[in-house]
């Protein structure tokens, strides 16, 4: 999802990876950006890019199966850059009647037991991306095995590890 690539750099490793179809959105400096590689068993309409996101309404070969998909790379620094990629995502959720998807890097953990090393985060920090999901209605589809899916890389107790990548996905997918 981060890709930290400018266009071309994708569109070789999209040709190499044998995918017909891509999107990106360009990365800030040395961070951030997204791109999207499709086959086309699927039909993929973009619908909105900004510097957090991608949204789309995919649809299988068929046609019969449509759902709407939030590719999400959250502002790793800036807590008020997060709060408002929420309020604008939460808008957005609420007025999607299909199944619903909004998948990748939050930058934002629930608790702190989803966090390894280092000082705990204040409930403050916490709260916004709690009640995001919340008021969203969004259900996280949890993770199977190693829960963290980010590490700083330091080594001992400067190591610190959280879990900043998940799925979450309204009722009508869940129920689907």
């Amino acid at each position: 999802m981060e890709s930290r690539n400018n266009f071309n750099r994708i569109d070789a490793i999209r040709k190499v990876l044998g995918f017909p179809m891509v999107v990106t959105v360009k990365p800030i400096g040395t961070g951030g950006g997204l791109s999207l590689l499709w086959n086309q068993s699927l039909n993929v309409e973009i619908l909105e890019k900004q510097q957090s996101f991608l949204e789309a309404i995919v649809k299988d070969g068929s046609g019969f199966h449509c759902w709407r998909v939030f590719f999400v790379h959250a502002p790793a620094e800036g807590y008020s850059e997060r709060k408002v990629l929420w309020q604008i995502l939460k808008e957005k959720v609420s007025k999607v009647r299909q199944n619903c998807i909004l998948l990748g890097d939050f930058n934002a953990i629930t608790s702190n037991d989803e966090k390894w090393g280092g000082p705990n985060k204040s409930s403050w920090e916490l709260r916004d991306f709690r009640d995001f999901i919340s008021e969203s209605q969004l259900i996280d589809m949890g993770y199977i095995g190693y829960p963290f899916t980010w590490n700083n890389k330091r080594h001992g107790g400067c190591n610190v590890r959280e879990r900043l990548d998940r799925a979450l996905i309204n009722s009508s997918w869940r129920i689907k």
